[in-house]
């Protein structure tokens, strides 16, 4: 099949590398078309082509790296135009599948992946998120979710979700999510990790990893860690991401909270080389979310053998089965998180076997050899449906 992979923001560059990649080595003919990556260059995995199609005179890494509304309105401004290049440029030799990986402006998506449907491409939406509210932006995704051959989905309940809001329940396909994938070097000692990020090489420790917004509810865990730490002595916790919010407030809770000593803040995007050590380094990975449909952090801890903490939110309990694959709190809930991280360092073997557990689903159906296969399933029934 040729293949074209579409993420203009560059959202997701690890995602749709590690896929076009496997899809690659499946023998299909693959391009993915985006843009930079805001945060750092990703460069191919190999096996497919990359073209920057997008955003091509904005510099990610330059001021528009720390200035977010000027490279908005940039991007705003630039999009309408470079999506009807795009758009020419794919209609001259019309592909056997267009797989938008995120749609940046709906009303503009639909009616491109219409004309290209009529021109005989296959069209495949992932709803990586689903805009929530009856504004224009939800309307419209919905609008390009039921005009889709086929919509992948990493959680049932959206599955559920995409059904109430008049998408054919049987083009939702449900696919699992993988992890960093090739980016990420090999999983390391503890020992090993801890020394490379300057961290002491003994004591539990816990993660909060990603970019900060205030849905992933760090201001909950901060006030779950001396809860925590009452049962759990000496559990520190390290924060490794660019906060997207203020800081302050979360160094004034710190402060307010006697933290000092117990929270480790590394407060910049995470290179992809350095995403081995820090998930190695720590003995769980912790997401007090707010909301989340999924998450790929939850992949991430697998693929290095960490068992997660997480809150029912969303998708996330379908992964994180309490007390088999992690362990689960109730969201926005100080105490019961502080209650599932005094579980999870209660029993160091357990923990270890957990440990074990994740990393051979990781390897196993959650792998990206695994998730290609599921994707080349999802694009051949497309055709077949013609």
């Amino acid at each position: 099949m040729r293949i074209v992979q579409l993420d203009p923001g560059g959202y997701t560059a690890h995602y749709d590398g590690n896929l076009c990649h496997e899809l690659a080595r499946r023998g299909h003919a693959v391009r993915l078309d985006t843009s930079r990556f805001l945060f750092e260059d990703v460069g191919p995995l190999g096996g497919y082509e990359v073209a920057y199609s997008f955003f091509r005179a904005i510099d990610p890494h330059g001021a528009f790296a720390r200035w977010a509304a000027p490279r908005q309105l940039a991007k705003a401004v630039s999009y309408p135009v470079e999506l009807v290049r795009w758009e020419r440029a794919v209609r001259a030799s019309p592909p056997d599948v267009v797989h938008l990986q995120w749609s940046l402006v709906p009303p503009l998506d639909l009616r491109v992946a219409r004309r290209l449907r009529a021109r005989g491409a296959r069209i495949v939406v992932t709803a990586h998120e689903l805009p929530w509210g009856n504004g224009v932006r939800s309307r419209s995704f919905t609008a390009l979710c039921r005009s889709a051959d086929a919509v992948v989905v990493h959680a049932a309940a959206a599955v559920d979700e995409l059904a109430d809001r008049g998408v054919p329940s049987g083009r939702i396909r449900h696919m699992p999510m993988g992890g960093p994938g090739l980016y990420a070097g090999p999983s390391l000692a503890r020992a090993t990790a801890r020394a490379r990020l300057g961290l002491p090489a003994d004591g539990p420790l816990a993660l909060f990893f990603g970019l900060v917004k205030g849905y992933k509810g760090l201001d909950v865990l901060l006030e779950a860690l001396p809860l925590a730490r009452e049962r759990v002595p000496g559990l520190r916790l390290l924060v490794a991401g660019r906060s997207l919010d203020p800081w302050g407030p979360y160094a004034a809770r710190i402060e307010r909270l006697g933290l000092g000593g117990a929270v480790v803040v590394r407060p910049d995007f995470v290179p992809t080389a350095d995403v081995n050590a820090v998930f190695c380094a720590a003995d769980v990975v912790v997401l007090p979310y707010r909301r989340a449909v999924q998450s790929g952090v939850v992949l991430a801890a697998w693929q290095f053998g960490r068992p997660v903490v997480a809150t029912r939110v969303g998708g996330v309990p379908e992964l994180v089965e309490d007390g088999v694959t992690g362990f689960l709190a109730r969201p926005e809930d100080p105490v019961d998180l502080a209650r599932a991280l005094v579980e999870a360092f209660s029993d160091e073997a357990r923990l270890a076997g957990i440990g074990t557990e994740v990393a051979a689903r990781a390897a196993g159906p959650h792998s990206w050899a695994a998730i290609a296969e599921r994707h080349e399933s999802v694009y051949e029934e497309a055709l077949g449906a013609v």
